[in-house]
């Protein structure tokens, strides 16, 4: 059989390079009578933001010739919601979870990524994946503390 392992630095190690895309999986639970998500390398739970969020107003899907556009605006629960109810049933999975942290500030990116819940699971099998910010046309990553960055705390401006 061949070695479809993966290791993306940072101790991110995939037992295959299929993941999930964030926002297109839920939290994975939402698959289980379909296949075997353990199967996959890992996968990407939406986002998750420091509060609770209603996301965007309605429509949010529009179908085009070329596919669906969605702007559903990270619609979630909050991480007190995600480390008490969802994580905890994430445990069953023996691939990667990634926890996309979202927000909308430098703060709260920071806040939900040290959440104590998000950051505890992180040490294990979970990771953060920083989600995009809207917040200026620069982004946020080169303005995140190193110890939130990828590539071990490496720093770069996104345009």
């Amino acid at each position: 059989m061949v070695n479809t392992a993966i290791d993306l630095g940072n101790g991110l190690k995939l037992r295959n390079p299929v993941l999930t895309a964030s926002g297109t999986f839920g939290y994975g639970l939402e698959y289980d009578d379909f296949f075997d998500v353990s199967a996959l390398g890992g996968f990407v739970v939406k986002g998750t933001t420091l509060m609770p969020r209603e996301g965007n107003p309605y429509p949010r899907l529009a179908e085009t010739p070329s596919g669906m556009l969605n702007a559903v605006g990270l619609q979630n629960k909050g991480v007190d919601y995600f480390c008490k109810n969802i994580y905890p049933k994430l445990t069953k999975y023996t691939n990667n979870v990634i926890v996309n942290v979202s927000g909308s500030s430098i703060d709260d990116y920071v806040k939900t990524a040290e959440h104590r819940g998000v950051g505890t699971y992180s040490c294990h099998r979970a990771q953060h994946l920083v989600s995009q910010c809207k917040a200026g046309r620069h982004g946020i990553w080169h303005r995140l503390p190193a110890s939130l960055q990828g590539g071990g705390g490496s720093t770069q401006s996104l345009p």
